[in-house]
């Protein structure tokens, strides 16, 4: 992949640019103007991205009271290596908010007993969902080495 951003030749254009349609008495302010320009552009820039928003996820969680929901990301979808994004224990009104960084679109995922949820999520979003009723794994499913927990994509509202 390329890199992104201004090239030389890039910033001489504009400055050409700049040059033929601004007067001849403030031709030697302007490439000054235009560095400082792109200077706090790029400053402005680095500084938002570095310094982001969070993303948020809150969820209404019925029958998932005191218990503690970790939210993952697959590091690699090929070998299913998951990363944790953030953990948080469910209010006693059924209530739970994560908060954490990401820096692309990325598939968010909880594992809630019988069910893997599966949501995406954007940097600095805020995200309302709604989890499905906890349906605990049976001693079958626990003891049950090829056991998949049913795979559902959670609504975004």
């Amino acid at each position: 992949m390329g890199k992104k951003g201004f090239n030389n030749e890039t910033i001489r254009f504009a400055l050409s640019c700049l040059r033929a349609f601004v007067p001849s008495c403030f031709r030697a302010f302007v490439p000054s103007c235009f560095r400082a320009f792109v200077l706090s552009f790029l400053f402005f820039a680095t500084f938002s991205v570095a310094f982001g928003a969070k993303t948020v996820v809150s969820a209404t969680a019925e029958g998932y009271e005191n218990q503690q929901l970790t939210l993952k990301t697959y590091l690699d979808e090929i070998a299913f290596l998951e990363k944790e994004l953030a953990s948080a224990i469910v209010d006693s009104t059924e209530y739970i908010v994560f908060e954490f960084d990401i820096s692309t679109a990325t598939t968010c995922f909880l594992e809630l007993g019988s069910y893997h949820a599966i949501f995406f999520a954007e940097p600095g979003k805020k995200y309302r969902i709604t989890l499905p009723p906890f349906r605990p794994l049976t001693s079958a499913q626990v003891f049950n080495p090829f056991f998949e927990p049913q795979k559902i994509f959670l609504k975004i509202g």
